[in-house]
């Protein structure tokens, strides 16, 4: 006959025992936020637009592909030497991702940022690359 008062866990074997801590382990490590920052790739990109709003302004106008599980909060810009370099942020849509500049949308649906720009060319960083986007 079995003993029904021991405990299951103290019954089974020493390597089921650490395949369970184990398991446990990745199952409660999995939920933690990730802090990755991910970029959309060029054929994520739909729409790239660049439009001279003032003398020092530009306004960049974009969409992206459609999707449900993520959107773009915005742009990353740093700037190195003479040149400006932007990446487009691809974030879950359960979590809020830090960008540097924050998209907003005008009437007609699309997404835009304002960027301060004295005359730097402007590339679009990639993963895999960069693209010049705009140069006066």
């Amino acid at each position: 006959m079995y003993d029904y008062n021991v405990c299951y866990f103290f019954s089974i074997n020493r390597h089921m025992k650490i395949c369970l801590l184990i398991f446990t382990f990745f199952l409660i490590s999995g939920c933690k936020e990730s802090s990755a920052v991910y970029m959309y790739s060029p054929n994520e990109l739909t729409t790239i637009e660049v439009e001279s709003v003032s003398e020092d302004t530009v306004k960049i106008v974009f969409n992206t592909m459609l999707e449900t599980l993520y959107y773009c909060p915005g742009l990353n810009v740093s700037k190195k030497h003479d040149h400006i370099y932007v990446s487009f942020i691809r974030c879950s849509i359960k979590e809020k991702c830090p960008v540097t500049h924050e998209a907003l949308q005008n009437d007609s649906g699309d997404y835009y940022v304002l960027l301060k720009n004295n005359e730097k060319p402007i590339s679009i960083l990639f993963e895999n690359g960069e693209k010049k986007l705009y140069s006066q």
